[in-house]
């Protein structure tokens, strides 16, 4: 995969507080989605395989719904809003 884990757990700018408010204009932020999703994902990891951090290219060969491409998945993606879409996908 190439990269560290550290971009992955460093979530803090992602974090909705009143100095980093959710966005205000009626759509999906599914860039800060993607990002708490992945970290929650990584946390998850690291806690079931006992490790401090993780090992990117394990993680990233684990299996996943969405990449099984079937009828039940596109049927599933054809219902979702572009905007998530592009965050599952």
């Amino acid at each position: 995969m190439n990269t560290t884990p550290q971009p992955i757990l460093d979530i803090e700018d992602a974090l909705v507080s009143d100095d980093n408010p959710a966005r205000d204009d009626g759509t999906l932020d599914y860039e800060r989605c993607a990002r708490l999703l992945n970290y929650l994902v990584a946390y998850g990891w690291m806690t079931r395989n006992g490790r401090e951090t993780p090992d990117l290219d394990a993680l990233a060969s684990e299996k996943w719904f969405f990449h099984e491409a079937n009828e039940e998945v596109e049927a599933i993606i054809e219902r979702l809003d572009a905007p998530l879409n592009k965050f599952w996908i």
